[in-house]
């Protein structure tokens, strides 16, 4: 759940908004042909991920976003985790509902939104689980290549340089710095981060196909 809560949530409305009953019907199809799989080759899987979910859910209570939050800034209330995610939710909510009946790019805007939302909404953030932020920088960093069609290699290499020297850094200094403020804030900035880049290029996301000022120059 800490990993695609949202992703997952967002994917049924999707489907049941639309009648895109296929992909549904595929999915469980899917599911149900890999959890015979997984049966046949470990019949004791379930039990292991029981446990593992158990053990997650009581470490949750300490290293979720409002709770990391409340370490980094203690001047901060650690009930202001509840309101982040009611603002979270609202906000979710509101992007997928405009999302239901969209074209193709403004519902992967929304699905990578959802998974770089979801580790704000009180479930455990776990530094491993930043992986399922990648689609939420490719597409930044293609629509990045699209709008600046004279700077698109200067501005996209320094785009994916920030992102990874930034974690790099933070990981390296969670590592060998004495404090923990640099694991705290490699566990809640990239999420962060990846948030405020689908949203500064949500315009171009959204407003597809692009307004006729944006189009002059880009086939000369």
């Amino acid at each position: 759940m800490e990993v695609g809560a949202l992703f997952f949530i967002f994917i049924l409305v999707f489907v049941f908004a639309n009648r895109r009953w296929s992909v549904f019907v595929g999915f469980v199809m899917t599911l149900i042909s890999l959890l015979i799989i997984s049966l046949i080759s470990n019949s004791n899987w379930i039990v292991s991920y029981l446990r593992a979910a158990l053990f997650d859910w009581r470490l949750a209570l300490d290293i979720t976003f409002g709770i990391t939050l409340s370490y980094i800034f203690p001047g901060i209330n650690a009930f202001m985790g509840r309101w982040i995610v009611v603002a979270v939710a609202g906000i979710l909510l509101f992007e997928s509902i405009h999302a239901v009946n969209s074209h193709f790019r403004h519902i992967v805007w929304v699905a990578c939104l959802s998974l770089a939302l979801n580790p704000l909404m009180g479930f455990a953030i776990f530094p491993s689980d930043q992986s399922v932020l990648l689609p939420a920088m490719v597409l930044v960093t293609l629509l990045v290549w699209e709008r600046w069609t004279k700077r698109r290699v200067i501005v996209s290499i320094l785009l994916v340089g920030f992102v990874f020297l930034l974690s790099y850094g933070l990981y390296l200094q969670s590592i060998y710095a004495q404090t923990r403020l640099y694991s705290d804030l490699l566990k809640i900035l990239p999420p962060v981060l990846a948030a405020a880049g689908l949203y500064w290029m949500r315009w171009w996301a959204v407003r597809a196909p692009r307004v006729w000022a944006d189009q002059i120059g880009v086939h000369k």
